[in-house]
């Protein structure tokens, strides 16, 4: 069942067309372009149907069963990085331990000569952020019916010993199974493990103390402190953001930067949900307020009890126009006209698993720069409350045994629009996609702590403010390189010599820890063109990584032009680049 090698692409390097079976160039060792090739022996890539920083997401079918899949690849780059991978792990075996019907299934993992891939059910439809996109809200029975569809699955995930810490809109799929609407019920699905917490320390993934991990805008204020802080009751926190979000069509919190956003949720509340969506029940409003309660033992003890507490609010009869609302039907994958391997699918962007960004990287000392440098001064006068405590007094219940559920008002929702992709750089905070319209540019100065209220525990007189858990000092770059975007070259390039000399120079150098990297390497041509002309780059012909039959691809500096040369060459110098930090 092999794809036809006429309908696969030529590599990109050295122009042969290889066989369907080998996802790298024999010759350069280079990724060849996927479409219509072979994983592992069984999964037949057909369509790039997600992208983000740390993965792609495929469309594929298995040949063994002839089923559709989705299959989650970690970027070649990242699949280096021990640390990552385990992450990337780890969210197969979050899903894969949980096992319920609102989480996203994954059927496999494995590894493959371009790194680690997650096999997932293939899911349909859309997103609640697409649902709520462009500011739209909706009504109070339908947020109530998606959330506690959404909590059954979360729910499983705690009694399973997993905390998610990275709950938001686009990480609830409302999924419509093939076959819908003549058969098979549309179900809500939660994705994107990748950052979970495995509470009985069984998980894979280690998280650096300190270490933010989650979604600014519905992250709980625990978090601040590091993921390891993360419970249960940092989900609910999550869960309330996200009614609040579906109810008055904007989030709880939310600043013109990622420090403005964190500095709210500190230290704020938000605008009160009643006048910003007045036809909500008064007894929803107050659980809304409940789940954002900035002490974890005031929101509600667990998923179960938030979960009873809704129930009044949603509607006797099922509602389904959440997923009609989602756009056009799209086809089941297997009606789909596919005619050959990789011939395109329709409407793909109806056809995808969810965010890609699961696989958040380890927090490093240029991560802490980017947080840590605006957050020390607007944090460090409310960072005393953050220190959540246990001996804090029982919150009074605020919500009835006997609330009813009023009748659900009219809505004249905005348009949808279609979703688009994030490619964030270092999602220790993954950024929001763009700073809420609604709230108006803020003062870089850090206002005064606010007085003390009933949901903030203050600090004894005197008290030593502590610090913010990330560093201020910004990373300098090793002496004696040349930086480009990511990458660093040294200044001091390697002698005149073969293919073979640049390429063991570059390997000596990793292996000795050269300024402290280990990731030397001859640069590919794409990365070496990144330094033409840049300043300190000794002019003169470099050896790149791409080789074919013998010839090596060389590039000449500062002009930027390369040069196909036998791999036996001696003058072409040695250009060592690596990525930093």
């Amino acid at each position: 069942m092999g794809a036809s090698i006429d309908a696969l692409a030529p590599c990109t390097e050295c122009g042969v067309v290889h066989p369907g079976t080998m996802l790298r160039c024999p010759e350069t060792d280079m990724m060849l372009p996927l479409a219509g090739r072979l994983l592992d022996g069984r999964f037949r890539l057909l369509q790039c149907i997600g992208r983000g920083g740390m993965a792609s997401v495929w469309l594929a079918r298995n040949e063994r069963v002839d089923r559709r899949v989705a299959i989650k690849l970690i970027r070649a780059d990242i699949a280096r990085d021990d640390d990552l991978v385990a992450r990337f792990r780890a969210e197969a075996r979050a899903a894969g331990r949980i096992g319920h019907p609102n989480i996203c299934d994954i059927l496999d993992s494995g590894r493959s000569p371009i790194g680690p891939y997650i096999v997932m059910e293939l899911l349909q439809g859309g997103s609640l952020g697409d649902l709520l996109a462009d500011g739209r809200a909706i009504e109070p029975p339908l947020a109530v019916m998606l959330a506690r569809e959404a909590l059954r699955g979360l729910g499983a995930a705690h009694k399973a010993g997993i905390v998610h810490r990275d709950l938001k809109p686009e990480n609830i799929f409302l999924h419509r199974p093939a076959g819908w609407p003549e058969q098979g019920e549309p179900i809500v699905k939660l994705m994107d493990f990748g950052v979970a917490k495995f509470t009985d320390g069984t998980g894979e993934a280690r998280t650096e103390h300190g270490a933010l991990l989650g979604t600014p805008e519905f992250m709980a204020p625990e978090q601040f402190r590091g993921a390891a802080f993360a419970e249960p009751r940092t989900d609910i926190w999550a869960m309330g953001a996200i009614l609040y979000r579906a109810l008055t069509g904007r989030n709880a919190f939310g600043g013109p930067t990622v420090a403005a956003t964190l500095l709210m949720v500190a230290s704020e509340e938000p605008k009160p949900l009643i006048e910003l969506a007045p036809d909500t029940p008064p007894g929803l409003v107050d659980i809304v307020s409940r789940c954002l309660r900035k002490q974890p033992d005031r929101r509600f003890a667990d998923v179960a009890e938030l979960d009873a507490a809704l129930a009044p609010f949603e509607s006797p009869t099922r509602d389904l126009s959440p997923w009609l609302e989602l756009g056009p039907d799209v086809p089941s994958p297997s009606r789909l006209s596919v005619p050959a391997a990789v011939a395109p699918v329709s409407n793909p962007t109806r056809v995808w698993t969810g965010p890609t960004d699961v696989v958040p990287r380890r927090p490093n000392r240029r991560t802490h720069v980017a947080v840590g440098v605006a957050l020390a001064a607007l944090l460090s006068s409310v960072a005393w409350q953050l220190r959540v405590t246990s001996s804090a007094s029982a919150d009074a219940s605020v919500v009835s045994p006997t609330l009813a559920a009023s009748e659900s008002p009219t809505r004249t929702p905005s348009e949808p629009y279609a979703p688009h992709d994030d490619e964030p750089d270092e999602p220790i905070v993954v950024l929001p996609d763009a700073a809420s319209a609604d709230v108006p540019p803020r003062s870089a100065t850090p206002p005064p702590p606010p007085p003390p209220s009933d949901d903030v525990v203050a600090p004894p007189p005197n008290t030593p403010v502590p610090s913010a858990s990330v560093p201020t000092t910004p990373v300098e770059d090793p002496a004696g390189v040349v930086r480009v975007a990511r990458w660093v070259a040294l200044v001091k390039s390697g002698a005149p010599g073969t293919h073979k000399n640049a390429s063991d120079h570059c390997e000596a150098l990793a292996a000795a820890g050269h300024l402290g990297i280990r990731r030397w390497e001859l640069p590919n041509p794409a990365v070496a063109a990144k330094f033409a002309g840049a300043k300190g780059i000794r002019k003169g012909r470099y050896w790149t990584s791409a080789l074919w039959r013998g010839n090596a691809l060389a590039i000449a500096m500062p002009a930027g032009d390369t040069k196909s040369m036998s791999k036996t060459q001696s003058k072409p110098r040695t250009l060592c680049v690596a990525r930093w930090p």
